[in-house]
């Protein structure tokens, strides 16, 4: 049968047989919690199990609880352990300084400075705080470390006795049963911690994105490649240090919407890109804002490229074949470079094992770096024909060529014959607003808005 030995902080299951005594299951824990089997204190519904008994003798049964602690010592063997660390010199002075006071700090504080200075292994082994005060020779310091650390013992210790009784009095209930499958988790959780950090240790490092160099239009910029946009798309700034805002088609201008939404100016159909030693075209969409040159999947289906991160290169399949390498954490651009910084120290601040990717943010300055990742985040969103918003067939409104579509707050509101087109493009299954605005931005056109919400609303990749 199966039983569960609570050992703190330790929850674990053993499997072990009705006739099976219980001092052949302390035999088995003193391998596992390091207990002398004299000193093991075993608890059942409130009773202490004698050795001599057998699990059927004790009422133990399938999927009982069995609580193990310390017996306490007995003053005689207290007494034996002293006597025997008084024969080691540097052990009973080790013992002197490490005595402390009822609240925590220490009885000689200059004898423990001096003591772990002089032991290196010891001193190697404290917590930062202690180190710091121990060679700064501050004992105020010191003393109220151990008092704070003192503090904390007692409150874990109140909580865990609380918990013992509460698991001991009544194993059936709910919630001690909560608080056992709680314990077994976290037992879980930590075993796989420390197997990852054992045998992946890189897991817990950050991730560099990749980042190549290209040349658009004869002008230098560091592309980020990322085969979840469907679209390329670079931002205005880039674009205009490119000198390539005038070949910008602003009948394709839009809003991609993602995680966010920006605006989306217009597309540029081809343009001249240096990819190592080759000239090729691509068509890139522009954004208001974004990163600086974000190299999607459209350009990559395109040249059939390979992301080979066995050679750290990004691949083209043209002739000759351009092999690009990936860019160097410290040649990534500014912004990418400032948020992974942060990121770093709020892993080290927080204690994580974990730091969140950065997002894609080109060269802006830190400053802009929150606002770009954002923009960078909705400009995944942004696909060729789908996403573009489009002026409709009416001959005399020429506004999405003028300027951006209008924002939700300006969205005007319907006629009869909008809001009828409204209430049948609501019952495809899209909001209000949404519609209103689509239908606005495709100068109502009934067909054409109905098309960019099943565009919008399905297979973005987002």
């Amino acid at each position: 049968m199966l039983v569960t030995i609570s050992f703190d902080p330790e929850v674990f299951q053993i499997e072990i047989k009705p006739e099976d005594s219980v001092a052949s299951l302390k035999e088995t824990l003193e391998g596992v919690s390091g207990i002398p089997v004299q000193q093991q204190l075993l608890i059942h519904n409130g009773k202490e199990l004698a050795s001599s008994s057998t699990m059927a003798a004790s009422s133990v049964q399938e999927q009982d609880l069995i609580v193990l602690g310390r017996r306490p010592q007995a003053p005689q063997q207290q007494q034996q352990q002293a006597a025997s660390s008084a024969a080691d010199p540097q052990q009973a002075r080790m013992q002197a300084a490490m005595r402390t006071r009822p609240d925590g700090s220490l009885e000689n504080v200059q004898e423990f400075i001096e003591m772990a200075r002089q032991n290196l292994p010891m001193l190697s082994g404290l917590p930062a705080p202690l180190v710091q005060a121990i060679n700064k020779n501050d004992p105020e310091e010191l003393q109220r470390i151990f008092r704070q650390i003192h503090a904390h013992r007692e409150a874990e210790a109140k909580e865990r006795q609380a918990e013992m009784e509460l698991l001991s009095a009544d194993p059936f209930d709910p919630e001690a049963q909560a608080r056992i499958a709680e314990r077994i988790r976290q037992a879980q959780v930590e075993e796989n911690y420390q197997n990852a950090y054992e045998y992946m240790p890189e897991s817990f490092s950050q991730v560099t994105m990749l980042y190549v160099d290209m040349e658009v239009n004869g002008h230098k910029v560091k592309a980020f490649v990322d085969s979840g946009a469907q679209t390329s798309i670079m931002s205005q700034a880039a674009a205009e240090r490119c000198s390539i805002m005038r070949l910008v088609d602003r009948r394709f201008a839009g809003i991609a919407r993602g995680v966010g939404s920006a605006p989306i100016l217009g597309r540029v159909h081809s343009v001249n890109a240096k990819i190592g030693s080759q000239h090729l075209p691509m068509s890139i969409t522009i954004m208001e804002k974004g990163p600086d040159f974000l190299f999607g999947l459209d350009m990559l289906r395109r040249y059939q490229c390979n992301i080979d991160l066995k050679d750290n290169v990004l691949r083209f399949s043209v002739q000759p074949e351009v092999a690009l390498p990936f860019l160097h954490e410290h040649e990534l651009p500014e912004a990418v470079r400032f948020e992974m910084q942060q990121a770093e120290e709020a892993q080290k601040a927080s204690g994580s094992g974990v730091a969140p990717a950065p997002q894609a943010g080109g060269a802006q300055k830190p400053s802009d770096a929150a606002a770009a990742a954002g923009a960078a985040a909705a400009a995944r969103a942004a696909s060729a024909p789908g996403m573009s918003l489009t002026p409709g067939p009416t001959p005399s409104v020429q506004a999405p060529q003028q300027a951006p579509p209008p924002s939700r707050a300006a969205v005007p509101a319907p006629s009869d014959d909008g809001d009828e087109k409204v209430k049948r493009l609501m019952a495809l299954g899209f909001d209000r607003q949404q519609c209103m605005e689509v239908l606005a931005a495709c100068n109502g056109n009934e067909e054409h808005a109905a098309s960019l919400l099943f565009e919008m609303g399905g297979g973005l990749g987002f």
